[in-house]
């Protein structure tokens, strides 16, 4: 998945809440329901839950944005 840029919402955390965070996050083996609902879980259990679900709507809305510019940049290609 690249390098590791740490969420704000870790900031201030303990070492063991952000390891925790870090191996859910990390584990290639669940699928994205199940990613969500952990993290979810974790962030209940670290008391963050509002402050992960703010990164997550950013995250989203990022992501949002640079498909909404990708479609529009195709658009724009001349037709082969």
């Amino acid at each position: 998945y690249g390098v590791w840029r740490q969420p704000p919402f870790l900031q201030g955390m303990s070492a063991q809440a952000t390891e925790e965070y870090r191996k859910i996050y990390e584990n290639e083996s669940m699928t994205k329901e199940q990613l969500t609902n952990a993290i979810s879980a974790w962030a209940e259990t670290n008391k963050v839950a509002p402050q992960v679900s703010a990164f997550n709507d950013e995250q989203n809305k990022k992501s949002k944005k640079e498909n909404d510019e990708i479609t529009a940049a195709v658009k724009e290609l001349p037709a082969v």
